[in-house]
């Protein structure tokens, strides 16, 4: 008995530490649009809807605001402090009392960003009450099982507890979401493999190696997926598979009607991996035209 209560003597300073923390979930105001005013601690919100977080339905679509006022204790006067801001959005920008603090990937940018996962965010020296304002917009994945926003953490707490406050286990929550999707990739794995053996013993059909090629393809979608949710994962590739399965599919059609893809087969797969690669980013295909039109002037 000595013993426990010389254990809970010992650790209560680390308790007492660890409780030193406002607790930033529950109502926020939220509006779509984007005005510059809206990170101003001045601005009226009153009538902005009340949400709550971490998130019980999901974001809106386009860009929208995030904000809330709290009071800042006394511990934290004179103390570093850190924000942890729960899956908000995989793109923010964090303000406080007017001030840009931080943002997860430029604002504007389609470049590679990672799901939106709990962040933390160091602040100056609080004043008496701190505004929050976050601007935010969605971002297509392409996989709807990466889009993470239950759950996480939103607090505002002591720099070198900030820690602490990150919830580890929201990608181990994610990627058991995954295992059915997982299973059918090992599936469509197989029986692509099995397919392209068929194709190489049935010379002259060419049916196996498209289908092969489509069900190749579609099980690479869930294994690309859930490499993102790796701890150690890179930022999210704006390489998609998506037009490289249209492209199989048209392969495949043309080959059930007995027509022969010819000079058309060329032209469908540099669309195709076009595509694939500047999906979201229109800065190749608006450089290629401009090129394309000095080109013509200058023969012109």
């Amino acid at each position: 008995m000595n013993n426990l209560v010389l254990l809970f003597l010992w650790t209560f300073p680390l308790w007492a530490q660890q409780a030193l923390f406002v607790d930033l979930s529950g109502g926020w105001r939220e509006s779509p649009g984007d005005q510059p005013a809206y990170a101003r601690p001045d601005f009226d919100d009153s009538g902005w809807k009340i949400v709550q977080r971490p998130w019980q339905q999901q974001p809106p679509a386009g860009t929208f605001w995030l904000r809330r006022t709290v009071k800042v204790p006394d511990w934290a006067a004179k103390t570093p402090l850190a924000l942890t801001i729960g899956p908000v959005s995989p793109v923010y920008e964090l303000y406080v009392n007017g001030v840009r603090i931080a943002e997860t990937n430029p604002f504007d940018d389609n470049r590679p960003v990672q799901p939106a996962l709990s962040r933390i965010h160091d602040i100056p020296v609080a004043s008496s009450r701190m505004t929050i304002a976050i601007r935010a917009r969605d971002y297509d994945f392409g996989a709807q099982s990466l889009v993470i926003f239950r759950g996480g953490s939103y607090r505002l707490t002591d720099a070198s507890q900030a820690h602490l406050n990150l919830d580890f286990d929201l990608l181990s929550q994610q990627r058991l979401r995954f295992v059915p999707a997982m299973t059918m990739s090992v599936m469509l794995f197989t029986f692509a493999a099995l397919l392209g053996l068929l194709w190489l013993v049935a010379k002259g059909r060419s049916e196996p190696l498209w289908l092969g090629m489509l069900l190749a393809i579609r099980a690479s979608f869930d294994w690309t997926n859930y490499h993102f949710l790796l701890p150690d994962a890179g930022p999210h590739s704006l390489f998609r598979l998506n037009p490289l399965i249209d492209a199989a599919l048209v392969e495949l059609s043309l080959v059930s009607v007995s027509l022969h893809s010819g000079w058309f087969r060329g032209l469908l797969w540099g669309i195709a991996t076009f595509s694939a690669v500047f999906r979201d980013d229109g800065r190749p295909w608006f450089g290629a035209c401009r090129g394309l039109r000095s080109a013509v002037r200058m023969v012109a």
